[in-house]
């Protein structure tokens, strides 16, 4: 399909003898939201890192077309050892781009309402301000693929709904996929859900 930025087709993944992943299919065109999921440890991280091209697979494919740009923002927070800044952070998603006009990190920290904490150590931040500038960071990438795991896993309540609202005003023509076990997270969304079951290991036998 033309509008296709990413397919994947029957894709597997083991660990060892341990399988994670098995016949998994998607296809995503531009602007499709898509929430992925299901229980820890069914390989949901495994799936992004297999997009992103970090994990390879063991059988099957993933495609991207040659006009998509992925950003990814990963569980948690990178605690960093020095003060640095919000604008920092944000900035880091040009390192890829060396050269090209800084108005993005303005831009993508007036689109995450992040533009006031600019000079506000990155560590002094709640979890809530933190995963909306981490989010800013990619959307400084002027990415077309937004890949989220988990999201919501360090945010209290007030915040994942706070969360939840800014993912739903996200410019249409961003395609994303978020990954999460976090049923209120999805709720909010109302995003089209693909479910993946934790992989059983079969019993030991002689």
């Amino acid at each position: 399909m033309e509008d296709a930025i990413l397919k994947i087709d029957d894709v597997a993944v083991s660990y060892g003898k341990k399988q994670v992943l098995d016949g998994f299919s998607l296809l995503m065109k531009k602007g499709d939201k898509l929430v992925v999921a299901g229980p820890n440890g069914c390989g949901k991280t495994t799936l992004l890192k297999s997009i992103l091209g970090i994990i390879k697979p063991t059988s099957g494919g993933i495609h991207l077309a040659q006009s998509t740009r992925t950003a990814y923002c990963k569980q948690g927070f990178t605690t960093a050892a020095t003060t640095i800044s919000v604008y920092e952070v944000v900035g880091m998603g040009l390192y890829k781009q060396k050269g090209k006009d800084r108005t993005c990190v303005e831009r993508a920290m007036m689109e995450t309402g992040v533009q006031h904490l600019a000079n506000r150590p990155f560590n002094d931040l709640s979890g809530g301000e933190k995963q909306r500038v981490s989010l800013a960071r990619c959307l400084c990438q002027e990415a077309n693929l937004l890949l989220l795991d988990e999201p919501s896993s360090f945010l209290d309540v007030a915040s994942c709904k706070d969360f939840t609202s800014l993912m739903k005003s996200l410019p249409s023509h961003i395609a994303t996929i978020v990954v999460t076990h976090d049923d209120k997270l999805i709720q909010g969304l109302g995003w089209p859900v693909v479910e993946m079951k934790a992989h059983v290991e079969a019993p030991w036998t002689e």
